[in-house]
Order: structure tokens, then sequence, then C-alpha cells
């Protein structure tokens, strides 16, 4: 068990064995301060917890007889109330989502005056690999393929440090797994949604690729958030919760590599370089 106090001034702590009916010796004792925590077990996994104010003949705060469990986390309020943990807390939510871009991949096609427009159908897949040694680490891939089905480009595969993306619930404070379950039980409760464990997902696409220009496809990655506070012992502490990711995209035609070069620098230097490494960037 984890006592935390957010009592003023402080506090002497002792455990009885469950099965005590008179609360005279303790199995242990101590003493916490205000904002401090403490770890309380017993090896019969459960126990019943005596707290007093300044030492151990200051007046009672909470008598024994409540049975609790190692696996208790227990708050200590301002007002003495004794709660557990995932009790003592509210989760406020903002009402709203947030988005914010995590990655990015461009295709180009630069056909021949002389061929034809061509319908390419693009597929974007981010997701994680695991190598051979088991570290993980973000890949994005990018398929083209004519009406046909048959592959139009070779498949682009660029990979990224695995904490490019979040999934799940991030809270700016250690906090345990209660806290965690109960923040995404409050984010179903408000927007009828679930909290993603998984950024595997798929963008498909049809395009047409137009004969004589240069075509620049980008598939933007974004992740869609909301973000909220937990009060926890009179203290707000912020998390934000990841719902899932979503794709934009945006096509750009040019007359030609030169007028890239003119009109949109970034692009036209992100030309190049997949002309030099045949890989996308991942940004």
């Amino acid at each position: 068990m984890k006592l935390r106090s957010f009592y003023p001034g402080k506090v002497f702590w002792r455990i009885f064995n469950a099965e005590d009916t008179t609360h005279v010796i303790g199995y242990r004792d101590g003493f916490i301060e205000k904002g401090d925590t403490v770890t309380i077990s017993h090896p019969k996994r459960q126990f019943q917890l005596e707290l007093k104010k300044d030492w151990f003949l200051g007046s009672f705060i909470e008598q024994a007889g409540t049975i609790w469990l190692n696996s208790d986390n227990l708050i200590l309020n301002e007002d003495g109330t004794l709660q557990r943990e995932e009790d003592a807390i509210t989760v406020e939510i903002d009402n709203y989502f947030k988005l914010s871009t995590v990655g990015a991949i461009v295709r180009f096609f630069d056909l021949d005056a002389s061929s034809t427009d061509s319908n390419l159908n693009i597929t974007t897949t981010v997701g994680y690999s695991t190598s051979n040694s088991f570290s993980r680490s973000t890949t994005i891939q990018s398929s083209v393929s004519d009406e046909q089905g048959n592959e139009f480009a070779p498949k682009l595969e660029v990979q990224g440090n695995v904490d490019q993306f979040k999934i799940g619930v991030e809270v700016a404070a250690k906090v345990s797994s209660k806290i965690i379950h109960k923040i995404e039980d409050a984010v179903q409760r408000t927007h009828a949604l679930i909290v993603s464990q998984n950024i595997q997902t798929t963008n498909q696409e049809s395009i047409v690729a137009k004969a004589g220009l240069v075509t620049a496809h980008t598939v933007i990655w974004q992740r869609r958030y909301v973000t909220g506070r937990v009060m926890y012992g009179g203290n707000p502490i912020n998390f934000d919760a990841t719902i899932n990711y979503d794709s934009s995209r945006k096509r750009e035609e040019f007359d030609s590599i030169e007028e890239m070069q003119k009109t949109n620098i970034a692009l036209y230097r992100e030309y190049k370089r997949q002309q030099l490494d045949k890989v996308p960037s991942y940004s």
C-alpha cells in the first residue's frame, strides 16, 4: 500500500493484524509528513491502520478497525478523511479535441508528357514494427498501385523512434494504474470514445497523376487527443489521452521540377533528397 498525506503536520501511523480485536501493540509504525508518501505492507496482505496526530499519544485521525489490503492506495486528505486513491480523485476533461501533427510522407510522380494520365491507388500505413532484438520503432509504409492492382512505384518504408507516437493516457506525474483507468472511464463517459492503445491505422486514396506534370502527394498524420486534469489531494495534475490518429491529404501539381523549385522549395528539397536516398523523410 502507498499512503499519501495532504494532512497539515506530522501524522503517526501504525498497523495491526487484520484479526486483532485490541489495538495496543502494532505490527509496524512510523511517521508521515504533508506531501509525503509511505509504503506500508503486511505479510498476510491485509491489516488494520491507525492514524494519530503528531505522535503515538496524539488524538485519533483514523481509528483501527477497517481492513485494508496491500494493494490499496490511500489518500489522507487535508480535513483528515481517509479514502482509497481512486475515490479521492476527480477527473476534469476539456470539452474539445486537440490535434497535433506527428509525421508526413510525400510521394512524387513525374510523368512524361508523351504518356497518359494514370489513376493510382495510394495506401499509407502507420504502426509499430519489432526488430530481431525486440526493440520497437514506428513505421510508415507507402505503396502505390494502378487500376489493375499492379505495383506502380516501389514501396517506401521509413522508421522513427516509437516515442514519436503517443498512445493511451499520459499524466504529468507518476500515478497508479487505478487513476489511469479512472481517466479512461471518464473520457469514455464524456465523449463516448475509447482511449486508443494502438496506433496501427491505414489511409487509402485514389488520385490521378497527370501526364506532363509533376504531382506531389502528401499524407499528414495527426494525433487526435483530449486534455484534462486530475484533482488529486487538492492539486491539479494535467493529462492527455490519445483517441486516434487521423490523416489529411494534400496534392500539388507543377509543370516541371524547376517550377517546384521556384514555388515550393521545401517540396523541391524533399524531391531531391528522395532522388539521392530513395526513401521519404519522416518528420
